[in-house]
């Protein structure tokens, strides 16, 4: 009987413990989060490591409080079905999806921008539309799909000459020397490059242009207050300088 009077305690001091240390005891959730191989915002390793602008700033927002996240890089019907399914709970995207209109929140705050630039030396023509690139040689960056916009600069009937260049520095250096016509990149990675090496006298027309959001899917639980949380969590580490 003193065997018996011993255990039941124990028995519950275990359970105790294992609530406390199980998210699914402890009615925690771990958070679903999708994301496109989309460089420079979002690169999908082959050692199945997620980096890139959007991912590092989620990464923070989720870290800042704790909260329980898996990443999962998917095709892009996948992950825009799975934001109306509930299969995905989180994603940093645009608006105008039809796979996921009315089926997620949106964030109130702008998380960040595509800006796509094609940038040229002083003096020569600015481009501001796709169709101003045909015929003309243009540097980009190695493993960049630019948003699909790759296969209409491959599209031998568009007489694009494209010139792969590894880095953002060595692109911009190559526009300098002459060596391309224009440059197409980014606009976070591209200004980072243009102040590191000091480099001036380029002129930029925008081709594409989108504001990107925090997205919840409806079908997540307390989808609109843990929105309102992912939102003050973004603001608090701003007021920080955290991002």
């Amino acid at each position: 009987m003193k065997t018996g009077r011993c255990i039941v305690p124990f028995l519950f001091s275990f359970l105790i413990v294992m609530a406390a240390f199980s998210p699914v005891m402890a009615g925690g959730k771990t958070y679903r989060v999708g994301v496109l191989d989309f460089p420079p915002f979002c690169v999908i390793h082959k050692t199945g490591e997620y980096t890139g602008i959007l991912v590092e700033v989620l990464e923070k927002v989720l870290k800042y409080d704790g909260i329980s996240y898996t990443i999962t890089g998917m095709p892009p019907k996948r992950l825009y079905t799975g934001l109306s399914t509930g299969e995905v709970d989180i994603y940093m995207g645009v608006k105008g999806v039809p796979l996921y209109a009315g089926k997620v929140v949106f964030s109130d705050s702008v998380v960040a921008d595509i800006d796509l630039r094609v940038y040229s030396r002083k003096g020569a023509p600015v481009v501001q539309s796709l169709e101003q690139l045909k015929g003309k040689k243009i540097m980009v960056l190695m493993g960049y799909g630019y948003g699909g916009l790759i296969r209409f600069l491959k599209d031998p009937k568009n007489r694009i000459t494209l010139d792969p260049t590894a880095d953002h520095i060595t692109a911009f250096r190559k526009l300098r020397a002459g060596r391309a016509d224009y440059v197409l990149d980014y606009r976070r990675p591209a200004s980072k490059a243009i102040e590191e090496v000091g480099l001036k006298d380029f002129d930029y027309g925008s081709i594409l242009k989108l504001d990107v959001y925090f997205i919840v899917s409806k079908k997540t639980p307390g989808a609109e207050e843990f929105m309102d949380k992912i939102e003050n969590l973004y603001q608090a580490l701003k007021a920080r300088g955290g991002l």
